[in-house]
């Protein structure tokens, strides 16, 4: 017996900051948004209704949005912890240009397309910069 599911493709955004020291060992914080919907290509509904289960059915989906923010924030982590302060505050654009690559690798096999991902703020945390 075959079922069909309903949900809204609609955007949804993500609100992410994350706390974490460059490669000069120097704190810095940054935050940023990604806009995500279902991928409707292939079987891109099926595969997130897969990942997120019923979930994904709600107009504000908490577990959806929550995992898709805990990866955006591992995933910032990780390119700040490589990257210098020059670089970040400089240049932002290889910042979300590799951010954004590397969450839709992700986010592919949970059947989610990322519309965009923006880099909103970043502060030097470190008091001995100052």
């Amino acid at each position: 017996m075959e079922k069909a599911y309903i949900f809204p493709s609609i955007l949804r955004t993500v609100d992410f900051s994350a706390n974490q020291v460059t490669n000069e060992m120097q704190g810095v914080e940054v935050s940023g948004v990604l806009v995500w919907t279902i991928y409707k290509e292939k079987d891109g509904p099926l595969t997130a209704f897969k990942s997120f289960g019923e979930d994904i059915k709600k107009m504000k989906s908490v577990d959806a949005t929550s995992k898709i923010q805990s990866m955006a924030i591992s995933v910032l982590r990780n390119q700040i912890a490589n990257m210098t302060i020059d670089e970040i505050l400089r240049n932002r654009a290889k910042l979300t240009l590799a951010i954004k690559q590397e969450c839709q690798e992700l986010l592919s096999g949970w059947g989610v397309w990322m519309e965009t991902c923006e880099i909103l703020d970043v502060r030097i945390v470190s008091t001995s910069l100052f």
